[in-house]
């Protein structure tokens, strides 16, 4: 069993919005080691499966990370 530290959320709560969403993506990416320990229904597990197949059979329609990062940092309209 894992011993939980004690945390006031009002502490949390009193962070800076870019400070919230750092502790929050620790805490998912923590989680998200194990993709196991995600539970999901059979039809969730179902549905993820069938994305992930259609992603590798029309790989010719993906953009890399560095392409969005760069489109949304650049003006609109460019």
């Amino acid at each position: 069993m894992c011993r939980m530290a004690k945390v006031d959320l009002r502490d949390i709560l009193e962070l800076s919005d870019e400070e919230r969403i750092a502790v929050a993506q620790e805490i998912w990416d923590s989680v998200a080691e194990d993709p196991n320990s995600i539970p999901l229904t059979p039809e969730q597990r179902a549905e993820l499966e069938r994305r992930l197949n259609e992603h590798n059979e029309s790989t010719d329609d993906v953009v890399s990370w560095d392409d969005v990062q760069s489109k949304l940092r650049s003006p609109l309209g460019s």
